[in-house]
């Protein structure tokens, strides 16, 4: 497998993505991400086949190739039908994913601090999604697996409204609308 974690790389790209989510949708504590190498070490362990959520970890598959057109258009997908179908997402598809993982919407759970990642074969990392209205399985495959923390139960979670990153707490600022301890 000749796929390589850039950490810089890895946290810029998703924390624009928080960013940009935070201010199109006015989310007042979402948390700026920093890299956690003992996360990726666990993530370079984890038998993808059998991976659940950890004490202090939740999965999320990415694409080390963030820059891939195609991988980019899922993600601003996925943004959208987040916010867009947050009632049902929380009553539904995150009651469900809560249990392993949310595929790419972990990166946008409000309340994770941390990030680490590992390759993976995308043969390995790959997971079925069986679609609500065909009932027809449709795989999706990544070459990384992280692993996103501290935040395991995403339905207690809640999105703060408001101006990004002002309501994460005392000692706490914003930079680009996301909290940072200060």
């Amino acid at each position: 497998m000749n796929i390589t974690i850039d950490p810089t790389a890895t946290l810029e790209y998703f924390n624009e993505r928080r960013a940009r989510y935070a201010k199109k949708y006015e989310v007042a504590n979402m948390w700026k991400l920093e890299y956690d190498e003992g996360l990726a070490s666990k993530a370079a362990l984890l038998d993808v086949a059998y991976a659940e959520k950890g004490a202090d970890y939740r999965l999320l598959f990415h694409s080390a190739d963030a820059l891939a057109s195609a991988y980019e258009q899922y993600l601003e997908t996925v943004m959208s039908f987040l916010k867009e179908n947050e009632p049902e997402m929380r009553a539904d598809a995150w009651r469900r994913g809560d249990r392993d993982t949310l595929f790419s919407m972990e990166v946008f759970v409000c309340g994770q601090t941390r990030v680490g990642c590992a390759p993976c074969s995308p043969t390995k990392c790959r997971r079925g999604l069986r679609d609500s209205k065909s009932r027809e399985w449709r795989w999706l495959s990544w070459d990384a697996i992280c692993l996103i923390g501290p935040v395991t139960n995403v339905t207690e979670l809640r999105e703060e409204t408001g101006e990004p990153g002002t309501m994460c707490g005392d000692g706490t600022k914003s930079d680009n609308g996301l909290c940072v301890r200060g």
